[in-house]
């Protein structure tokens, strides 16, 4: 008999056909026969029937490799299949058939539609240092028979995402028993304790790939816990003091990166005896130097008092203490002195009311945080609102607009005894030094011999006015002109038939927006007389981009002159600026309309 074909693409083992060997053409290789000649053929047997092409032979020679193809429509069904040739001696018909060579095409995944999980020991459970060791360093898991399980199939693990240890089937090992897998020290030291999900895949010597198994869950707990924790760091007591400065807008504590840190500890930071809520860490955060910052905020710190606070912080590895930092001692000293403020995050203490300014003048503006041109001359009074949180040799120190050096004023056993608010001289020379303005600053600050921090309170704005701002400035404002009066500052017949005019000379500071209020009185003599009701009447004009100098005029009607017959008015204007306002002299002129009138005075 023939010898049987060789197919090189199957294993020599049984046949076997890979997935990536049946995407390409399957050759099988045969020698000319003894008694080839030129136009024999020679034909593949498939399972005893001739199948694919009739080859022939050409100019080979008995021993001379020859070749067939499979056709690729018989390896679609898998299965194990007989593969021989035959050759034949076409003139005679003399047939002759080889012996055969199995072929196997297996296209079935392992498993089929489950896998169970791997089976771990109980007392396994959690895997800790001491059950490791008692079981040799070695963690077994039985993995159950499954479905199509043949020689040859390599069994792949996987923790969680992580590619673990492998293993290839013997022909032993099948026959419906467990399979039995170890994994050893060295692969189990270096995964992440806590909860893992353990799969396994499973791939046919063919190449067939089966679905992922049913997950097994093991717990790890062993010796690559927390180690060589660090002291917590709080930057901003660097300096050997935590002050109400560095802690208003919160502390912050970092947490430096420990020994076998790993995603998912949690982290607890303790300040004192107030505990903060836990932190999870995450791939990014290990990573760092500093694994994590803590913003523990104002309250907690007030919480936990004035004095030495010890910060430390734990670590918890899935819900188990794995270890607990070396304590950072933070000198505290929150407590601001008087009031505590209610809104530490701002500067300002808002217990601290903002001061009042009041003038000291007779004739004084009685509008508080406004000093006029009269207060400027002088002292001022500033009032502090009292609070109770103030003390004896408290320093309360008064900030008046830009200038450098503060008032200051010590609290003695009278002033907390008295409870009353407090009145501070602002000395008339920074009240000059710092000059006028609309909104002058003014706050205070209270300190403590034994305490370093500065209490803040609120800004009171200040208007400040002098005399040199108003209409007129420190000249003041000229009386107003009768334009009609001859030269003994009469009024007088025929001139006054029409009514007459009053001119306010442009002064200093003049500006459009300016407000003019004239005011008139009439009396029934020269000298003093009785005021004549129906003449007291008040005109008023604004100054405007287009008013001249000299036409600031008021017109005085007639109806007003018919009531005198001899007499006098007195005329007084006052002037409004955005700074404040200023009263002109008075003006008089005498009214006698018995005569004719005298030549009268020219104004320029």
């Amino acid at each position: 008999m023939l010898k049987p074909p060789l197919i090189p693409q199957a294993d020599p083992v049984d046949g076997l056909l890979t997935l990536e060997a049946l995407q390409q053409p399957i050759i099988i290789n045969l020698v000319a026969w003894a008694e080839a000649l030129p136009g024999h053929s020679y034909q593949l047997v498939w399972n005893g029937r001739e199948a694919g092409e009739k080859k022939y032979i050409r100019d080979e020679r008995p021993g001379d490799p020859l070749t067939l193809v499979i056709p690729a429509s018989l390896l679609e069904e898998e299965g194990t299949y007989a593969v021989g040739y035959r050759p034949k001696n076409e003139p005679g018909g003399q047939t002759a058939y080889s012996a055969v060579s199995p072929l196997i095409v297996d296209r079935t995944p392992p498993g089929g539609d489950l896998l169970a999980t791997l089976l771990f020991e109980a007392h396994q459970q959690p895997l800790t240092e001491e059950a490791l060791a008692l079981a040799g360093d070695v963690l077994t898991a039985r993995l159950p028979s499954y479905f199509d399980a043949k020689w040859g199939d390599v069994v792949r693990t996987y923790w969680g995402e992580q590619p673990g240890p492998e293993r290839t089937l013997k022909a032993d090992e099948l026959g419906g028993g467990n399979i039995v897998f170890s994994f050893t020290r060295d692969f189990l030291a270096q995964l992440n304790d806590g909860e893992v999900l353990v799969t396994y895949t499973v791939t046919d010597r063919a190449g067939n790939l089966s679905r992922v198994s049913e997950p097994a869950l093991l717990r790890l707990q062993l010796r690559n816990l927390p180690q060589a924790l660090l002291p917590p760091v709080v930057p901003s007591a660097a300096d050997g003091l935590l002050d109400h400065n560095d802690a208003r807008h919160g502390v912050r504590v970092d947490i430096p990166r420990y020994g076998n840190v790993q995603p998912g500890d949690e982290v607890v930071l303790h300040w004192g005896k107030v505990t903060l809520h836990g932190q999870l860490l995450n791939d990014t955060s290990v990573l760092q130097p500093m694994i994590l910052s803590w913003h523990v905020p104002y309250a907690t710190v007030q919480a936990a008092g004035d004095g030495p606070a010890e910060v430390r912080y734990e670590v918890y590895r899935n819900g188990v203490l794995g270890g607990t930092s070396p304590a950072t001692q933070v000198n505290v000293f929150v407590t601001l002195p008087g009031p505590q403020d209610p809104t530490p995050a701002t500067l300002i203490n808002e217990q601290l009311a903002a001061p009042t300014v009041r003038g000291r003048s007779e004739q004084a503006n009685r509008e508080h945080n406004v000093l006029d041109e009269d207060d400027y001359r002088l002292d001022a009074d500033v009032i502090v609102p009292w609070q109770t949180g103030f003390k004896a040799f408290d320093q309360i120190a008064l900030f008046w607009g830009t200038w450098p050096l503060p008032v200051m004023r010590t609290l003695d056993q009278n002033d907390i005894d008295a409870g009353a608010d407090l009145v501070i001289c602002l000395p008339n020379k920074l009240i000059v030094g710092e000059g006028t303005g609309r909104a002058i600053p003014l706050h205070y600050t209270a300190t403590r011999t034994d305490n370093p921090n500065t209490s803040h309170s609120s800004t009171q704005l200040v208007r400040v006015v002098s005399q040199a701002q108003l209409p007129g400035g420190e000249c003041g404002l000229a009386g107003a002109v009768f334009v009609d009066a001859d030269t003994t500052h009469t009024l007088r017949l025929p001139a006054v038939t029409e009514g007459t005019s009053l001119w306010v000379k442009p002064y200093r500071n003049l500006s459009a927006g300016d407000l003019i209020e004239v005011s008139l009185k009439g009396y029934d003599a020269f000298i003093d007389g009785q005021l004549i009701k129906a003449t007291e009447i008040s005109m008023s004009a604004t100054v405007d981009e287009h008013t001249h100098l000299n036409d600031v005029l008021f017109k005085i009607p007639s109806t007003l002159l018919d009531h005198f017959t001899l007499g006098r008015i007195e005329a007084r204007y006052q002037i409004k600026n955005d700074y404040g306002s200023a009263w002109s002299l008075k003006s008089d002129v005498y009214i006698d309309r018995r005569s004719a009138t005298p030549q009268l005075i020219k104004h320029d």
